[in-house]
């Protein structure tokens, strides 16, 4: 079959973005839009696999199985870093209209981008949709000042310090690495991505092959699950942020 031309290729890139759908419900409520991303690239990995073995002519397409794993994976991780957005969107949006400190100053973002980023919809879609959350100390830094007692530093921590909690920041930070390796190596885990999982997996990992993603779903689900606290720490805060509010007499 001859390819298209080229000018009909260009004009078909040009209206995929024209081609979206509205945001489910789940959209409203960053947890629950979390459990739904993961639940699709669940059942779509589900599907195909139970499809391969149902019908015979596909069996032999079980080693192009793993590309699939990595599609699912990333779009997994991507909704695990889209749940950090929209959760510090939301408390923004719960506290910028009591304080008037610097907690906000936490962002940098340059005129350009607050342009462009000025239809968002809120003050906290504004500021978080203008930054990436792929990176464990920056995503802490941010929810300590954004949850701050009026006119102080804060002491909230996203990844408490209770013994096993700093290993589900590990796993955290390994789900980034992965997802680098996906998105920018085509799956490959090259030799320097090799020493930084070896240092966060504490095991051996090699370099230059293939990662093995046909777990990581699951993965990010068992984080979300055994990371509760992460998914619903934003209730209690607000909780304590009010009566903090109303002890400085706010």
């Amino acid at each position: 079959m001859p390819l298209p031309p080229f000018a009909n290729v260009c004009d078909y890139v040009t209206r995929i973005p024209s081609r979206n759908k509205p945001l489910s419900a789940d959209s409203e409520n960053p947890l629950a839009h979390l459990r739904r991303g993961i639940n699709d690239c669940e059942k779509l990995v589900a599907f195909v696999d139970s499809l391969m073995e149902r019908v015979r002519t596909y069996r032999t397409s079980r080693e192009n199985f793993s590309r699939l794993c990595e599609f699912a994976a990333v779009g997994a991780i991507e909704a695990f870093e889209r749940f950090f957005k929209e959760l510090a969107s939301s408390c923004i949006d719960f506290v910028y209209e009591y304080v008037s400190d610097d907690r906000l100053d936490v962002f940098s973002i340059k005129g350009a981008a607050a342009a462009v980023h000025l239809e968002a919809g809120s003050v906290g879609r504004g500021l978080c949709e203008s930054s990436t959350w792929l990176n464990n100390k920056e995503n802490a830094k941010r929810f300590k000042r954004i949850l701050a007692d009026p006119n102080t530093d804060g002491n909230f921590s996203l990844f408490t310090n209770d013994g096993s909690v700093s290993d589900r920041q590990d796993i955290v930070s390994v789900l980034w690495q992965l997802r680098h390796s996906i998105v920018h190596n085509f799956g490959v885990i090259n030799k320097s991505d090799a020493v930084k999982l070896r240092k966060l997996c504490k095991r051996q990992v090699d370099g230059d092959c293939p990662g093995g993603y046909s777990k990581v779903r699951f993965l990010v689900h068992k984080t979300l699950y055994s990371r509760s606290r992460t998914g619903y720490f934003h209730q209690s805060s607000f909780a304590t942020f009010r009566t903090s509010l109303n002890s400085h007499g706010l």
